[in-house]
């Protein structure tokens, strides 16, 4: 929550709102990723406001890791 609350006022004060933050960043996840690493980017932002999106993240990088 503390961390949603943060993303929404740095949001608010550069003019964008919620909705257009993740419609653009998913469009960008979309189109093949301009830069290498957006779709993790992604991932980690959706988990970083979803417990339980996190933790299978986690579980997953652990899994993938080898440890």
């Amino acid at each position: 929550m503390l961390f949603e609350r943060r993303i929404e006022g740095l949001l608010d004060s550069e003019g964008y709102s919620t909705t257009e933050f993740w419609q653009k960043l998913t469009k960008v996840v979309d189109d093949d990723a301009p830069f290498e690493g957006a779709g993790f980017m992604l991932e980690c932002l959706k988990s970083a406001t979803d417990y339980v999106q996190f933790a299978n993240t986690m579980k997953l990088m652990r899994r993938n890791s080898g440890k």
